[in-house]
């Protein structure tokens, strides 16, 4: 088999057997098809495809089949159409090639450039990097402005977002509803992604919820639901979750907070008939009659805290109990 045959059998077995090709598959094929396309071995010495000449091949059983000749000449081969052959099989077969190579490069363009989520992405891309993960900018599509984002690489295999983390008191979270619609705080500190941020990442797409915590004696502990979504604007961002499991209970499927609207101290979208559950509990969430949990309540250090004021899980550590740290974290599923 000479070395142009080689090419076109290993491209093609390449090209049909497999729906990716990686940029070093193509750049090897690249590489054999420039070093059969210069050399050629003839008899132990190498020479240039474009020196041959037109020959006779040898005649008889050990000679090589040509096309069909005249009649009186049996086994002649003709090198110049041949070659011509073989030549329009390479650029056909370079031509698809490309065209897979081109295609499989914008790809990775797009999801290397423009990321959508926290999966497939590296630590090479972060703008900051700790031992968790790191500050990404992603965007909602590939086309609308990027957005600054924790992803945590290393929890339950990687690729959550971050969007709220509560852990040494630094940021006041006892805010309105235009600073919990557009976010506040330091993505590598204690912060709020931001409702709409939030609603437009998640909007059609499927995506799981992690809520992980910690107690001042140094206790861990989780919540993690199957499903996760809000609402957009017009529903005041309203909660669904669902598939809960973990080992903190279920404080955030209750019905104090499964299909409730946001509610802030100066946005009352609460059950609560006599009082703004914001208000009355110090902090800012999806709120019914009134909450099992309050993540963006006061921070307390110590953990023992007022009734329900405080950083609360209920079904970990009750009403009177302030977490230490908090972080609510989204997932894209596969």
């Amino acid at each position: 088999m000479s070395s142009y045959d080689l090419y076109i059998v290993l491209v093609l077995s390449l090209y049909s057997i497999s729906s990716v090709v990686s940029q070093e598959d193509t750049e090897l094929c690249t590489t054999i098809y420039e070093y059969c396309k210069i050399h050629q071995t003839s008899g132990g010495k190498s020479q240039s495809c474009s020196n041959q000449t037109t020959k006779p091949g040898r005649v008889g059983k050990a000679g090589p089949r040509g096309l069909s000749g005249q009649k009186g000449e049996p086994g002649i081969v003709d090198y110049n159409r041949v070659n011509t052959k073989i030549s329009e099989d390479i650029s056909e077969a370079e031509m698809r090639l490309n065209e897979k190579y081109n295609k499989l490069k914008e790809a990775l363009h797009r999801d290397r450039y423009y990321p959508d989520s926290c999966r497939r992405l590296h630590k090479l891309n972060s703008l900051s990097w700790n031992e968790t993960g790191g500050v990404f900018e992603i965007y909602h599509t590939p086309v609308s402005e990027k957005i600054e984002v924790y992803c945590d690489l290393m929890t339950d295999g990687g690729g959550w977002i971050v969007f709220q983390r509560r852990m040494d008191g630094s940021e006041d979270f006892y805010r309105g509803w235009n600073d919990y619609v557009n976010g506040f705080g330091n993505t590598v500190g204690e912060f709020w992604l931001g409702l709409e941020n939030i609603y437009q990442i998640l909007k059609g797409k499927t995506y799981e919820l992690r809520v992980d915590m910690e107690d001042w004696e140094g206790n861990k502990a989780y919540a993690k639901y199957g499903t996760f979504s809000i609402g957009d604007s017009s529903t005041n961002y309203h909660l669904t979750v669902g598939q809960y499991s973990g080992n903190a209970g279920n404080s955030l499927g209750d019905a104090h907070h499964q299909g409730r609207p946001f509610t802030t101290k100066d946005a009352d979208h609460d059950t609560y008939s006599d009082k703004n559950c914001a208000v009355t509990f110090k902090g800012a969430f999806w709120y019914g009659n009134c909450h099992k949990t309050n993540l963006n309540g006061q921070y307390i250090k110590g953990g023992k805290a007022q009734y329900a004021i405080s950083v609360v899980w209920y079904d970990w550590k009750g009403h009177e109990y302030s977490l230490k740290f908090v972080e609510m974290k989204m997932r894209q599923k596969q």
